[in-house]
């Protein structure tokens, strides 16, 4: 009779949660809670659709309350993982850990350490705190940090929901992410410190708000969004672009449909010289060309833990904000085709998910991104579609307890994430909105973890990346006649590191860690290695280079 009472307890205070909750994004940078719930589901736990990024504090809880709820099947170090979590995301702070630093009372948690305001009640919740993050590397005896500060807010009334984040990012010898780099490390709008290779530092405001009811939501919000499933970045939406404006809606009106789409507010960099002007003698005003983004995603989920995912996009530009794109369930190609009939069309996109966790331990998928197709290019093995391919699968606790594995393979074919004008390439802010890669490229990701009961965290990971001709992308040139890496290599990195991470707590990670890296250019189309090495990556990764590294983040 006990059991059964507890178990009522438990099934109310989830429903409870998720009713009081509304959507307050994590993160997508957020690797801890965001791998721990990817585990519980390959472990068949909890059923999600990780296609789309990020998750809501209250779809997190709820998940987290449900394994609470399943203890049984759980080992040790996972119940202690579950702890940290539950700490920080259930609202109702009935997991908050007493320490000396802590009071709690009347709806109200105050912690110095770590340091967090939180407050709720049965209607609304609160929780302010600093953030901040610093990393040391050092190569070739040269060290340099990079380090961000600032503070985020979250508050829910109601049916509403809002949050806000500012972070101040500073690198203190080397820009580690320009737009042009083939790295993963998310991008910014740097001011470099001085001329050549030096340091930079940008800030990063995310903010916004959502109106939820039971089965959708609706929000405008600048943040960033990753669609496509993935352990390493997603070859549809990556987010490691700086974060744009946007209006986000989703709708579940049935246990085997999720629908989501956005209109976003991209950033262009290109100037118009029609509105651009002189506001004062010698003071050039330049006006950027509109751009703007139009994205759905249609998961549909005959049985459980299987899903099938469709979507497209469009990128549209040198005209106002167009409301037939503000209409979510449309096929965008065929809209760009009437409006745009007789002249140059819009850049469009159609991308293709599929995912399954229905072997208990492992989660398959693979995606499909077509930036530009054609039904003649099929039949002809001459040309080539425009499209990217990916592989990949993550195993928890098999063979092993506290094993873990991730492997991707991913083709990204020449052109993809291009367009011939400008003002329409698959980018904001001249970052990639796409796979960190480019186009022309294949790259190998494997990651072997291991998990402690005590909040360790330990990684082996190898990546191999190829860089092929970078084909422009000119009408009449014949660009579909370029196979993958067709003309050979023009740029490779492989990396072979060792990482450790202590979870302090949710939000605090200590960590530490060692790469060996071998980056080459090759000598092709006109360029030498070093302009490739140049064009590509930050120079203290050039030619073979072990690097050593150590820091910590609070929040993410």
């Amino acid at each position: 009779m006990v059991r059964i009472k507890s178990v009522f307890i438990i099934f109310f205070t989830v429903i409870s949660a998720s009713l009081r909750a509304q959507f307050v994004p994590v993160h997508i940078y957020n690797s801890g809670v965001n791998a721990f719930v990817d585990e519980i589901a390959n472990e068949g736990i909890i059923d999600i659709n990780s296609v789309i990024k990020p998750y809501g504090r209250n779809e997190i809880a709820g998940w987290l309350l449900k394994a609470d709820s399943l203890q049984s099947q759980l080992n040790k170090r996972q119940q202690y993982e579950l702890g940290l979590y539950l700490d920080e995301f259930d609202d109702s702070h009935r997991y908050v850990r007493k320490t000396a630093w802590a009071k709690k009372g009347n709806g109200i948690v105050l912690s110095l350490l770590p340091p967090v305001f939180r407050y709720n009640d049965k209607k609304s919740s609160f929780i302010f705190r600093p953030v901040a993050g610093y990393e040391q590397t050092i190569y070739d005896g040269l060290p340099f940090y990079q380090r961000y500060w600032g503070a985020e807010m979250f508050f829910t009334i109601g049916k509403w929901s809002f949050y806000s984040s500012l972070r101040d990012y500073y690198q203190q010898r080397e820009v580690t992410a320009m737009p042009g780099y083939l790295v993963p490390d998310p991008g910014g709008n740097y001011k470099i410190n001085n001329s050549g290779r030096a340091g930079g530092d940008y800030s990063e405001m995310r903010g916004g708000f959502f109106y939820s009811w039971k089965w959708g939501r609706i929000g405008l919000v600048k943040d960033h969004v990753q669609w496509g499933d993935n352990y390493n970045g997603s070859t549809i939406l990556s987010g490691r672009n700086p974060s744009f404006p946007m209006i986000q809606l989703q709708m579940k009106p049935f246990k085997w449909i999720d629908f989501q789409y956005f209109h976003g507010w991209l950033v262009s960099e290109v100037i118009d010289s029609s509105t651009s002007y002189y506001s004062q003698p010698g003071r050039y005003r330049g006006i950027y060309q509109p751009k703007y983004m139009a994205a759905n995603m249609l998961t549909i989920i005959p049985w459980k833990k299987f899903h099938i995912s469709l979507g497209n996009s469009i990128i549209y530009s040198d005209k106002s904000l167009m409301p037939v794109y503000l209409i979510p369930i449309l096929f965008y190609k065929s809209v760009d085709h009437t409006i745009n009939h007789g002249i140059s069309n819009e850049n469009s996109q159609m991308f293709l998910n599929i995912s399954t966790r229905n072997l208990k331990h492992m989660h398959f998928y693979t995606t499909l991104f077509i930036d530009e197709f054609s039904i003649r290019r099929i039949s002809d093995k001459n040309r080539y579609n425009f499209f990217a391919m990916r592989w990949g699968a993550g195993i928890n606790n098999w063979p092993l307890k506290n094993l873990s594995f991730t492997g991707e393979y991913t083709q990204v074919f020449p052109i993809v994430y291009k367009h011939n004008i400008p003002s329409l390439t698959y980018a904001s802010n001249q970052y990639n909105l796409g796979y960190y890669s480019g186009d022309n490229s294949t790259d190998l990701n494997i990651t072997l973890g291991y998990k402690l009961p005590c909040g360790v965290h330990l990684d082996a990971y190898f990546g191999w990346l190829i860089h092929g001709i970078d084909h422009q992308y000119v009408l009449g040139t014949n660009a579909d006649i370029n196979g993958l890496l067709t003309g050979g290599k023009t740029f490779e990195r492989n990396r072979l590191g060792l990482n450790a991470g202590y979870f302090v707590t949710a939000a605090l990670i200590v960590n530490a860690g060692v790469e060996y890296s071998k980056t080459t250019g090759y000598a092709k189309a006109g360029h030498s290695e070093a302009e490739y090495l140049e064009m590509y990556t930050p120079s203290y990764l050039w030619g073979e280079k072990l690097l050593w590294n150590f820091g910590f983040k609070y929040g993410f």
